[in-house]
């Protein structure tokens, strides 16, 4: 209906990228995006992620940049910088882009979080336990409430969080059975490193029910299978891990 509209072509590339994998002709529609909208920030983003995914970390942070500078108030566009510095170990540069974006969004739980995960990759606990002192089991971003429980394996307070996924499991509102499946699965793992070898057998074994199903219906599920084998393994069923 409008193959040569800017955005079209932005979602064929993209396409290209996510769906077929094929980066090379993505670099073609994303340069010619680029073109049609020269002071957009759309085709150096989508460029970047693309030089992401090739491990041309370099190209992808100069990419980044550049769309940063046409779209300096982007908070994820933000992030998403940030968290490629991260990704090469630049954590200093990673901080300072969360503080740019923590300007635009004061206190957004999110972007502290993400946040909180350079200070974990650092060593400073106590910087990364205040910025995550607001999350708790009705946190809804998957990401966050991830964060929240790194935190508390690095310090080792495994009862605070199998309680607080205790709390999740019985209160919380899940997309899907596959997520409550995989918060299952992580209340079984801190069972496991708080010495209930018996609990977390249990708790591993009520996830697998429903994990199996989901499997048999889902064979080609990588994400199934990865949390399949986490569950015989919670059950010392090695060979079937």
């Amino acid at each position: 209906m409008a193959p040569n509209l800017p955005e079209t072509r932005l979602a064929l590339g993209y396409y290209q990228y996510w769906v077929l994998r094929d980066y090379g002709a993505a670099k073609i529609t994303f340069g010619r995006v680029g073109k049609m909208l020269p002071s957009g920030s759309e085709a150096p983003r989508a460029l970047g992620y693309v030089a992401r995914r090739e491990g041309k970390w370099d190209r992808s942070i100069a990419y980044l940049e550049q769309a940063l500078v046409l779209d300096p108030r982007n908070v994820a566009l933000l992030i998403d910088l940030a968290e490629t510095y991260a990704e090469v170990r630049q954590l200093p540069a990673a901080l300072k882009l969360f503080d740019q974006a923590l300007d635009i969004k004061p206190s957004e739980p999110d972007v502290m979080a993400t946040k909180a995960s350079i200070y974990q990759a650092q060593g400073n606990l106590p910087e990364a336990a205040r910025l995550l002192s607001g999350i708790n089991e009705q946190t809804s971003n998957r990401f966050t409430f991830g964060r929240k429980l790194d935190q508390l394996h690095y310090e080792r307070n495994y009862g605070e969080a199998i309680r607080m996924l205790r709390a999740r499991l019985a209160q919380f509102r899940y997309e899907s059975q596959e997520l409550k499946d995989s918060d299952q699965l992580m209340l079984a793992f801190f069972q496991h490193f708080d010495g209930d070898t018996t609990g977390a057998q249990v708790t591993a074994k009520q996830a697998r029910k429903t994990i199996e199903q989901f499997y048999r219906d889902h064979p080609d599920s990588s994400k199934a299978a990865a949390d399949l084998a986490d569950a015989y393994a919670l059950m010392g069923e090695k060979d079937s891990a």
